[in-house]
């Protein structure tokens, strides 16, 4: 009834008919499996989003540098205006102000104290001297604070 299969003994495989190939890859192609080409797609996906991780944190560092960097030049240039004041008593009159500065499309918030009550003692305001407290914001966080003490030179009064 049924016969039994054959069985193919070891050894080198017999040569196949004429014009026939045997079943299976040709011995010169190569090629990768799919479990293979999936192992390759995730090792390369999790280099890539590490990599990609780490711009995206360069980039929010560089931000913040440029950030700081350009507060850092408005807190300049707005002492420098304070200092070119003919009269020193004028300022330490308004107490404190506040105004928005716009650079490189950012508004950055300067807040200035003049002759703040809690200054050092030796620091006395009046018409030839002030004590200015400067701080330069952006979206609530404060990226620079710089204090001075502007005096006429030889006109120092009490």
């Amino acid at each position: 009834m049924w016969s039994e299969p054959r069985r193919r003994e070891a050894g080198p495989r017999p040569a196949p008919a004429a014009g026939r190939r045997l079943p299976g890859p040709a011995p010169h192609q190569a090629g990768l499996t799919l479990v293979e080409v999936l192992v390759a797609l995730m090792v390369l996906t999790v280099v890539m989003s590490s990599v990609l991780t780490a711009l995206i944190s360069n980039t929010r560092v560089n931000t913040r540098v440029v950030e700081r960097a350009e507060a850092i030049r408005v807190s300049e240039e707005v002492l420098e205006g304070y200092r070119q004041v003919g009269s020193y008593g004028q300022l330490a009159a308004q107490g404190a102000e506040a105004r928005d500065v716009v650079r490189a499309g950012r508004s950055y918030r300067v807040q200035t104290t003049f002759c703040p009550a809690d200054r050092p003692p030796e620091m006395q305001c009046s018409e030839s001297a002030v004590f200015i407290r400067l701080s330069v914001g952006l979206d609530g966080r404060e990226l620079h604070r710089a204090e001075t003490y502007y005096t006429a030179f030889g006109k120092v009064t009490p």
